[in-house]
């Protein structure tokens, strides 16, 4: 029976830790970037709960979003989405 508590004691720690690294590596840059850009904007002000919520859905989807998070190229396109979604306005590519 410890076998089975470690193997769950391992996948907690990379559930966490991955939201963690979500958090740090995606949310707070994307925040950065959007301070500079639109101060004003109600989304950014709002700030605190708009992380609650990219948490939630982090630890719901980190298995999809582990590539993202590990990759500097995947990391900028999403940064290059995500951060117009955020602020309710189209892509411009």
């Amino acid at each position: 029976m410890e076998s089975t508590s470690t193997t769950f004691s391992i996948i907690i720690a990379f559930w966490i830790s991955g939201v963690f690294m979500a958090w740090y590596s995606l949310w707070l840059p994307a925040m950065r970037i959007i301070g500079v850009l639109e101060p004003e904007n109600i989304a950014y002000k709002y700030r605190f709960l708009g992380g609650i919520i990219f948490t939630v859905f982090s630890f719901i989807g980190l298995p999809f979003m582990i590539h993202i998070i590990l990759n500097d190229n995947h990391k900028e396109r999403f940064l290059r989405a995500f951060i117009p979604a955020y602020l309710g306005r189209e892509r411009d590519e």
